[in-house]
C-alpha cells in the first residue's frame, strides 16, 4: 500500500501547487515539499530524490508480480500519512478499503427487464 501512500501524496502536492498558481509543477518541487513538511513535521530527514525515486517507482510498476513499493522509514510513511491528513497508516488503509467496499462490483448489479 505504499505505492497508493505515496501517489496520493504527489497528487495532493500538485494540487496545492496548482492552488498556489504554479501551472505545471514539476515533481523536484512536489517532492521538495513533501520533504519540507516531513522534515518539519516529524523531524526526520528526507531528500527529495528519495521521494522522487519513490515516486518513480510506484507510477513505473508494470510488473504483475511486483504491485507496490516499501517506504523503509516509519517516520516517513507517518509524515506522508499526516501529510494526506490521516493520524497514522493503519487510519489511510481503512479509508482506502472503505472506498474499496462501497463500489459495487459488476457482478452485484441487478437490472430490472420487465419483458
Amino acid at each position: 500500500m505504499h505505492r497508493k501512500l505515496i501517489i496520493k501524496a504527489f497528487e495532493k502536492a500538485g494540487r496545492e501547487s496548482r492552488h498556489k498558481g504554479v501551472n505545471k509543477p514539476s515533481n523536484h518541487s512536489l517532492a521538495k515539499d513533501l520533504s519540507d513538511f516531513i522534515s518539519n513535521e516529524m523531524n526526520t530527514p528526507i531528500g527529495e530524490r528519495r521521494l522522487r525515486d519513490y515516486y518513480k517507482e510506484a507510477t513505473a510498476i508494470h510488473n504483475k508480480t511486483i504491485d507496490d513499493i516499501n517506504i523503509v522509514q516509519l517516520s516517513v510513511v507517518i509524515g506522508l500519512c499526516n501529510y494526506l491528513g490521516y493520524d497514522d497508516y493503519e487510519a489511510f488503509l481503512g479509508k482506502i478499503k472503505s472506498k474499496k467496499k462501497k463500489k459495487p462490483s459488476k457482478s452485484s448489479l441487478h437490472f430490472y427487464n420487465p419483458i
